[in-house]
């Protein structure tokens, strides 16, 4: 008999998950709201003059991607709870780069951020899992250039771009309210979906994938700002996405999928921004990227990264002009590092996390 190579407890994996595609899903509806979401606080921002602050509203927009086929109510109980979370780290950020903090501090602040959000991530069944946004968020805010009264515009502009979304999730979903109520005055199946309880709570579980999270992430950023790389945020972030999976070997399949997906993504990124596109088209090309993210992103995750890379280094272009080819550099050497420090953990905890049954 061939042995069970997707038992929660095995390390290895077949090679074809890397290119495998699961269902649709309804991803396209999570597309038009996360785009929604984006593009009013990004038009807004053009409109005025000040996109080089869309970071700030860009983060907290984030919050439309949780709850992403949960019935309106539980979708906005989601994202109300992860929104509030990322706002103060956003303001967090903008106040540690407003006093100019070491970067030790802020690395230090960033993976005890890795760890808490995974607890409070996995403590509350938040979908996605993990505290990878909470990482990104604290990670970029700290990196924007901020004065004191800037903290208040970051704070301003991350708080409207939360209520916006939410006021997005409201609309899109008052629809099928409005027909779950027809439904059921006519007597018909509504088509609801049951509530949504967090799962039974394995405190040894998260407080394992907490430590890895905020060690991994403290080990990788350390990596990076003692190499004087630009970006320690990049290599955390890629430290902690692994950890999400629920077994060994699904995690070394997410590892895989972030660096192959990466590199290729990073040609994506030369070939969109190299030529510097700036303003309503710099635009329009990152809610594009935003939408194609979605639509893929729990079909394949290395499908995905051909959207999110690139969009991420686009994000760099919106306080204007900046040199390409070493931001793709950049992220490229971090993303590697991240991804190995992580599987270093994922191995090393193996039988922490699946420990074997005892006989007899």
């Amino acid at each position: 008999m061939k042995p069970d190579r997707y038992r929660t407890d095995g390390i290895l994996f077949d090679p074809r998950e890397l290119v495998r595609f699961g269902p649709h899903l309804g991803a396209h509806k999570v597309a038009l709201r996360v785009v929604f979401s984006i593009s009013g606080p990004l038009i807004l921002l053009l409109t005025v003059g000040h996109l080089e602050l869309a970071g700030y509203a860009l983060l907290a927009a984030l919050a439309s991607v949780y709850g992403r086929m949960a019935p309106t109510r539980q979708r906005l109980a989601v994202q109300a709870e992860f929104g509030t979370c990322q706002v103060a780290l956003i303001i967090l950020g903008a106040a540690l780069s407003a006093a100019d903090a070491p970067g030790w501090l802020i690395l230090l602040l960033i993976a005890s951020a890795a760890g808490l959000g995974t607890v409070i991530a996995d403590a509350r069944s938040w979908r996605p899992a993990g505290s990878v946004f909470f990482v990104f968020g604290l990670g970029v805010s700290a990196s924007l250039p901020a004065t004191w009264p800037g903290v208040g515009v970051a704070a301003l502009l991350a708080s409207s771009a939360l209520v916006f979304t939410l006021l997005v999730t409201l609309i899109s979903g008052a629809g099928k309210q409005r027909l779950r109520a027809r439904r059921r005055l006519a007597g018909e199946p509504t088509g609801s979906y049951p509530a949504l309880r967090p799962a039974s709570r394995n405190w040894r579980l998260i407080s394992t994938h907490a430590l890895m999270c905020f060690v991994g992430a403290f080990v990788a950023g350390a990596i990076s700002l003692a190499l004087g790389w630009q970006h320690p945020y990049w290599a955390m972030v890629s430290a902690v996405v692994p950890v999400v999976g629920a077994s060994t070997s699904g995690q070394l399949i997410r590892g895989s999928h972030r660096v192959l997906g990466t590199l290729i993504g990073l040609i994506v990124a030369i070939l969109l921004f190299g030529w510097q596109p700036q303003g309503l088209l710099l635009v329009l090309i990152l809610v594009a990227l935003q939408a194609g993210t979605e639509l893929v992103v729990l079909r394949n995750y290395a499908a995905a990264l051909l959207f999110l890379t690139p969009l991420t280094v686009g994000m760099g272009l919106l306080n204007g002009p900046v040199p390409v080819l070493p931001l793709v550099i950049d992220r490229g050497l971090e993303t590697v590092v991240g991804v190995a420090v992580a599987a270093v953990l994922i191995l090393a905890t193996h039988r922490v996390r699946h420990p074997k049954p005892i006989v007899g």
